[in-house]
């Protein structure tokens, strides 16, 4: 074999060497990488990684969505966490016609996205909530992120709460007041709507 002949030889194996383990490394590193959201940079971050959240079973998704969110309450709202009844899980689309909850800005940004609700139920008969529950915490589908927190008392919110800055300023507390069950209405009869017809008959 000649020199040219081993020089090309030799070549043509760092070729397929290079190439291999060039392959290697695209396939060792592509999880990794896709677990990095465009949007966020995992270093301003509370979250270790990001998660599809559709792609979890429903007592996975579940499992991890009531952790983030109790973790989120006890941190945002301690005085409005309850266990009175297992939290409730509704899926969203930004812009859907079931979506009555994204604000403006909410459905310019992201439109057609989804997003969790994880809702915490509250005893009407031990307070009253003018939102009908306790708090609520949004997750974006696509990255398991916890992006905002709601009170059911007054409809504040916190955006942004898995930011590290905001997560470890103790400024960031909805505050919390008991507010005294409301009477339930009472239930309008035939009869009492015969005595108002009576009495505006009455009055002319």
């Amino acid at each position: 074999m000649g020199h040219k002949d081993i020089f090309l030889h030799c070549n043509l194996k760092s070729c397929i060497m290079k190439t291999w383990f060039c392959m290697l490394l695209v396939l060792f590193t592509f999880p990794v990488l896709a677990e990095v959201y465009p949007e966020a940079d995992a270093d301003s971050l509370i979250v270790n990684r990001f998660l599809n959240l559709d792609s979890l079973n429903a007592q996975q998704r579940r499992e991890y969505l009531v952790e983030e969110a109790n973790k989120m309450v006890q941190r945002y709202a301690p005085g409005y966490y309850r266990e009175v009844e297992p939290p409730l899980i509704d899926r969203m689309i930004v812009g859907s016609k079931n979506d009555t909850i994204s604000a403006a800005k909410m459905r310019s940004e992201h439109k057609n996205r989804a997003y969790y609700i994880v809702t915490y139920p509250h005893d009407p008969d031990y307070e009253y909530m003018h939102y009908g529950f306790s708090v609520r915490v949004y997750f974006w589908a696509d990255n398991g992120l916890a992006f905002e927190i709601q009170d059911g008392s007054y409809g504040w919110g916190v955006v942004g709460i898995s930011e590290c800055w905001m997560y470890n300023d103790p400024e960031y507390v909805l505050p919390y007041k008991w507010m005294a069950p409301r009477k339930p209405r009472k239930e309008i009869t035939r009869e009492d709507l015969e005595k108002l017809v009576d009495s505006l008959n009455r009055a002319q």
